[in-house]
């Protein structure tokens, strides 16, 4: 295989995946320190509902399956603003209230977002876990995550990049190692959204399972 994925609608990320020389071992524990014994850790997101998607994501995971944490069970889904802990009241900078949940959803409803597609592509690579890339063909996404901001700041430390995350590494591995296992799959496969979700899951496991708190239609 070639030591560059065929297609990269992300280069800054994949150059940086490669120059750190070695991946991020992800732990499977509860990580009390984080949490503090919160429940809920919350984002907005697009879930996947497409059968010829997930057998994208199949063949992904196949490639490169020996490197990540097993099971990953989490659903598969779209990143498109990370909130925080689900709180009545934010009590901690982490935490995200009932109040904020609802300006969001006024938000929404005032940038009037119309159904969008995205493409959904090829495998790149963060230093903790692989995805598929995801390109936002009709700005979709874009309109979301610009309402969900007003008067809001995300709980992000890294610029944000639409993916679909298909695994967790499970050691310190070389990332050219790694690359050089990404290979074509196939054309880019066309999602329609026509709904987001406001979601949760616990924190206390790393591969907890996306439950579902609100949905908003366009």
């Amino acid at each position: 295989m070639s030591s560059h994925p065929p297609i990269l609608l992300y280069p800054d990320v994949f150059h940086k995946f490669l120059n750190k020389k070695k991946t991020v071992a992800n732990i499977d524990r509860d990580f009390y320190e984080w949490h503090l014994g919160r429940k809920k850790y919350s984002l907005w997101g697009i879930t996947i509902s497409s059968n010829e998607i997930e057998e994208r994501i199949k063949s992904a995971h196949k490639q490169l399956g020996d490197y990540l944490l097993s099971p990953y069970s989490r659903q598969s889904h779209i990143t498109l603003f990370v909130c925080g802990f689900l709180n009545y009241k934010a009590k901690d900078k982490d935490d995200y209230s009932l109040e904020q949940l609802d300006l969001q959803i006024k938000n929404l409803r005032n940038e009037k977002i119309n159904p969008f597609s995205i493409e959904i592509g090829g495998i790149n690579s963060f230093l903790i876990s692989p995805f598929l890339e995801v390109e936002d063909t009709e700005s979709g996404i874009k309109k979301i995550r610009h309402a969900l901001s007003i008067r809001h700041k995300e709980n992000r430390q890294e610029k944000y990049v639409p993916h679909i995350t298909f695994g967790l590494y499970s050691g310190e591995y070389s990332t050219k190692k790694i690359a050089e296992k990404f290979s074509k799959l196939g054309a880019k496969t066309v999602y329609k959204v026509d709904h987001i979700k406001f979601l949760y899951y616990d924190p206390a496991n790393i591969n907890g399972l996306l439950k579902t708190e609100k949905i908003f239609w366009f």
